[in-house]
């Protein structure tokens, strides 16, 4: 009898101690459930504002997925040290792109040709400056869309939005990727 009291008691203490557990994973502010820090976006100009993704992800259209990712010091600091081919982020605005496929040649974009910028005054798209590949292969791009003009923290200053348009990139006319600062 004393045997099946103390399982029972032992059960209890555990239903008690996985119910605390629920409750106190429940409260906690959301990014600190899995231990992350709860750190504010800074962008590019310095200046705090709420966590913001600036990462874009299309719908993977013509068998092509493209990711792009809106640059900020802290963006280049994750990269570690990737060479951003002399396209410096205080001269350049950068936007960092990945390609990924399992049907179309990668390789033989032009990324430089294919990309524009533009901000407020749509009429004033910007062609790309340059491409510095990261990783290139036929399935798998990644790399940085550089455009002249100043940083990436004038930019969001300036504009106040950002469009990047890649144009024919698996049989899709144009992929638009949008910001707003």
């Amino acid at each position: 009898m004393a045997y099946f009291r103390s399982h029972w008691q032992l059960g209890g203490l555990t239903a008690l101690l996985v119910l605390a557990a629920m409750v106190t994973i429940g409260c906690a502010a959301p990014g600190e459930q899995s231990g992350e820090a709860s750190t504010p976006y800074v962008s590019s100009g310095g200046e705090a504002n709420p966590p913001v993704s600036l990462t874009r992800l299309d719908n993977g259209e013509g068998g092509v997925t493209v990711e792009a990712t809106w640059i900020t010091p802290a963006h280049l600091q994750e990269m570690g040290k990737v060479s951003t081919g002399g396209f410096t982020p205080e001269q350049y605005v950068l936007v960092h792109v990945k390609l990924d496929t399992h049907s179309v040649d990668l390789s033989r974009y032009n990324m430089t040709r294919l990309a524009t910028l533009s901000g407020l005054d749509d009429t004033a798209s910007m062609p790309a400056a340059g491409w510095v590949g990261i990783q290139e292969d036929s399935h798998h791009r990644e790399g940085y869309l550089a455009f002249p003009g100043g940083s990436n923290g004038q930019w969001e200053a300036k504009e106040k939005i950002a469009e990047l348009r890649l144009k024919d990139v698996g049989g899709v006319a144009e992929r638009v990727f949008h910001w707003e600062f």
